[in-house]
């Protein structure tokens, strides 16, 4: 799902994800809920569904998070292993 995010520019809506047809519904939801614990991802309502889009791994001081790297290894294996 961060993989298909990045490719669509880092911005999709919700429903579309749902639609690859990769993942039902409620599981896009769960995986969605863990990225943005994470802080990988932030959803934004958009009418009846939510606009996902990634987090830029700069901090608010503009400079890059050294977790950053981590975090995205770690993502990647996560989502490899719910395939």
């Amino acid at each position: 799902m961060y993989l298909e995010l990045r490719e669509h520019g880092g911005s999709m809506l919700q429903r579309d994800i749902v639609g690859l047809g990769i993942f039902s519904k409620a599981k896009v939801t769960r995986v969605l809920d863990k990225l943005e614990a994470k802080g990988l991802v932030r959803r934004e309502a958009h009418g009846m569904t939510n606009r996902v889009r990634l987090v830029s791994p700069a901090s608010s001081t503009g400079t890059v998070s050294r977790r950053a790297p981590d975090r995205v290894r770690t993502v990647w294996h996560w989502l490899v292993r719910i395939r």
